[in-house]
């Protein structure tokens, strides 16, 4: 009998899966949606402090970053992809017109009010040489 409790309660503790792009309860709150507004950035090292947006991409799961990384300003956005509270910034060249590339990964609080970024810059031009590697903090407007 012990056995039979045990398995009912194994049964009540599983969640419901969300399909790719969605979260939350009943699985219809967009994950793009705790990442997109205006952002108030401080980058370190050199407590670099500008402010971004962020807007929803072209796909379900994606965002577009507007359009600075370590106060460097490119022209074209950044893409991101995310999968619940963390978005991931493949390793991409914004504008091909300047040398810098981008990668990293950021997680959003459960207030969804702040984002912690780790990334680094490369320069394209130097095999690629690591410029720096960031951390950063991003605030909600």
């Amino acid at each position: 009998m012990l056995t039979y409790i045990g398995f009912l309660s194994l049964l009540g503790a599983c969640s419901k899966l969300c399909q790719s792009g969605y979260e939350g309860k009943d699985c219809n709150t967009l994950s793009t949606g705790r990442f997109t507004g205006k952002w108030a950035i401080t980058d370190t090292p050199d407590s670099l402090m500008f402010t971004d947006s962020i807007t929803g991409g072209s796909g379900i799961s994606d965002i577009d970053i507007y359009t600075a990384f370590a106060g460097k300003q490119f022209t074209n956005p950044i893409y991101g992809s995310v999968v619940t509270g963390k978005v991931t910034v493949n390793s991409q060249q914004p504008d091909t017109a300047q040398k810098y590339w981008v990668a990293g990964y950021g997680n959003i609080n459960s207030n969804n009010d702040l984002i912690t970024w780790t990334y680094q810059l490369t320069d394209s031009t130097d095999s690629p040489v690591v410029i720096n590697t960031y951390t950063g903090l991003w605030t909600r407007q």
